[in-house]
């Protein structure tokens, strides 16, 4: 009698076989949405930083530009005992004083200027770092009422700024929260600017130098170049 021939294994996958591969397949997509998710939140942090610098980067360059050329024009009336000399008003939170207006970002020429936190509006509940401006007149003895005049928002999502004032006068030389002297201004300006959920900006310091414009009397200021007459 002739040995049984062997019997041949039907084709395909055991059950066990296919579960395995399952498995395998599903920890395999679950790596690659995770390392996709990852990918994107690098993504969208590296932009959100990204807007964040140049965000700092413009509201500086412009803080600067109008911050470095502050006049010294004083008031044209006579002023009481005590009464400040010029349209220069420094809080720890705010600031205002007659400036220049560069060119390269709009009509040139002497201004008000009003810094300080504003809301952010137009349905969102943040806060700003906000100029107010208008255009100076000769004739002025007060500022303008800032309601009423142009905004410019520099930087949304702002938590709280801080100004100082430098007061050469002293020995040594301090920073002061707030310009209460009539007779002078400030030697220096550091502005401080601490945005919600992220680093403070590095200090702004700007500073302050009085000059005669025509050089035989008359008052200005200089920093970085430009006489600015008032």
């Amino acid at each position: 009698m002739s040995a049984a021939a062997p019997k041949r294994r039907a084709g395909g996958f055991t059950l066990l076989e296919v579960l395995v591969v399952l498995t395998l397949m599903s920890l395999i997509m679950l790596a690659m949405n995770s390392a996709l998710r990852t990918t994107g939140q690098v993504e969208t942090r590296i932009d959100m930083r990204t807007s964040r610098i140049d965000q700092l980067r413009v509201a500086v360059g412009f803080l600067r530009s109008i911050l470095e050329r502050v006049s010294t024009r004083k008031f044209t009336a006579a002023t009481r005992s005590g009464e400040a000399h010029f349209l220069f008003e420094g809080g720890a939170n705010t600031l205002s004083w007659i400036g220049v207006m560069p060119a390269r970002y709009g009509a040139g020429g002497m201004y008000f200027f009003h810094l300080g936190l504003e809301p952010m509006g137009s349905g969102d509940d943040g806060v700003a770092l906000a100029i107010r401006y208008a255009p100076w007149r000769l004739d002025a003895t007060a500022f303008p009422d800032w309601a009423g005049a142009e905004r410019l928002s520099l930087a949304g999502g702002i938590e709280s700024i801080t100004i100082a004032y430098l007061d050469a006068n002293e020995q040594p030389p301090a920073w002061q929260p707030a310009w209460q002297d009539p007779k002078h201004l400030p030697d220096a300006i550091m502005l401080r600017v601490q945005p919600v959920g992220a680093n403070e900006w590095p200090a702004i310091i700007v500073p302050l130098r009085s000059v005669s414009p025509d050089g035989a009397g008359g008052e200005g200021t200089v920093v970085g170049g430009g006489v600015v007459r008032p």
